[in-house]
């Protein structure tokens, strides 16, 4: 992970160690609302959402392995794409996965975040997943609890109480 400040030129003002990064290509980053604003989130296909402060990029500052929820034997989901939206909850980050599911991890104070919902897992309960990588997932801004996913050959949108999209694209 590397961190511009474009005032002061090209070159990066930090860089995370490749020993604590990300395995894999990070495919999404998104900054965290917070009264310092230097903490920031990533998602890579190596299956994890790492939590940065970009003060100290020697070490992330938190961990959650993206995988299916199988207790048994969790299989690993590579993220693709990544939303978070302060008004939505502070706590709370939706991940595109290489299979096709949108799932949401919460992150709440002393505690390890965790997946609490996976959007479309037949496993799970639900319905209508996507039949490719989830390359674009986004919320609506008027109505937090709805969001948009992009993917295979088609978008859909969610509600967060649905296990199933409300609508899609032929």
């Amino acid at each position: 992970l590397n961190v511009y400040d474009l005032r002061t030129g090209p070159s990066p003002q930090g860089r995370s160690a490749v020993e604590v990064s990300h395995y894999d290509p990070v495919y999404d980053v998104a900054w965290l609302g917070g009264k310092t604003g230097t903490e920031c989130v990533s998602v890579s296909s190596d299956g994890r959402l790492l939590y940065w402060d970009v003060r100290k990029l020697d070490e992330f500052q938190d961990e959650c392995v993206l995988n299916d929820g199988n207790r048994d034997e969790p299989k690993t989901l590579g993220g693709v794409s990544l939303e978070f939206m302060m008004e939505a909850g502070a706590t709370k980050f939706l991940v595109g996965t290489e299979h096709g599911l949108p799932i949401l991890v919460n992150r709440r104070a002393k505690k390890a975040p965790e997946i609490g919902t996976w959007f479309g897992s037949e496993d799970r309960g639900g319905y209508g997943r996507h039949f490719g990588p989830v390359y674009g997932i986004k919320r609506n801004p008027f109505h937090t609890k709805n969001f948009i996913t992009v993917g295979d050959w088609c978008a859909k949108v969610w509600m967060e109480e649905l296990k199933g999209p409300m609508l899609q694209t032929p």
